[in-house]
């Protein structure tokens, strides 16, 4: 996986190199923060989503090919608040096969370092921007309480959109669907046979400021 990782940012870099020939090129700073809600998709699907907010905030920097694309990445570093769990001593409304993401979504923060690389398409009329890429997440093992999510590394779809609001500052939201497999288990409960797979889920919306111009 890491492999892959290392291999995917280098193909980008070099695009983005080659990209530079014939063409007018400019390299900025900014900061992005953003908030959302993120949940966890089950197969078969849950009775909870287990939603949790999810804040990240970080450096990006966007290198501008031509007068329509841009190429964009950075790191972001961010934080999976923990929730309420669902399954108390007043209820159990959480059955397995699905308790153990109960126990995740409550048992902790989860803290997090994003890097998305994605490439940006702007238009003019209206002064929109899409944006379309993947992202590398890795979740920080924080305190002695180990989940599945520990030190794990996942890969993420990430599509979004941005509107600028002034010179330097924009609005932006995005999409990100979890491609990795972050838990799996089987077997029978109730005499009914099962199979969960789980993956993350984002919709966030926040602020990007340029530092440069």
């Amino acid at each position: 996986m890491k492999s892959s990782i290392l291999l995917f940012l280098a193909a980008a870099i070099g695009a983005s190199a080659s990209a530079q020939v014939n063409t007018t090129s400019e390299t900025g700073l900014g900061i992005a923060l953003l908030g959302g809600i993120q949940y966890f998709a089950c197969t078969p699907q849950a009775p909870s989503k287990f939603t949790t907010l999810n804040i990240r905030l970080g450096a990006i920097v966007t290198h501008r090919l031509n007068d329509r694309f841009d190429l964009e990445s950075g790191a972001l570093l961010g934080v999976r608040l923990r929730r309420d769990a669902e399954n108390t001593a007043q209820g159990y409304t959480i059955p397995p096969p699905f308790l153990v993401l109960d126990d995740v979504a409550s048992a902790r923060n989860h803290y997090f370092l994003s890097i998305p690389v994605l490439g940006v398409y702007k238009l003019h009329h209206p002064k929109l921007a899409f944006k379309a890429g993947l992202a590398y997440t890795f979740h920080f093992p924080n305190d002695n309480s180990v989940t599945f999510l520990t030190n794990r590394g996942e890969i993420g779809l990430v599509a979004g959109a941005s509107l600028p609001l002034k010179t330097r500052l924009t609005l932006a939201v995005e999409y990100v669907h979890g491609l990795t497999e972050l838990y799996s288990s089987g077997g029978t409960v109730d005499g009914i046979d099962y199979s969960l797979s789980v993956r993350h889920r984002l919709v966030s919306a926040g602020i990007h400021y340029r530092l440069t111009k």
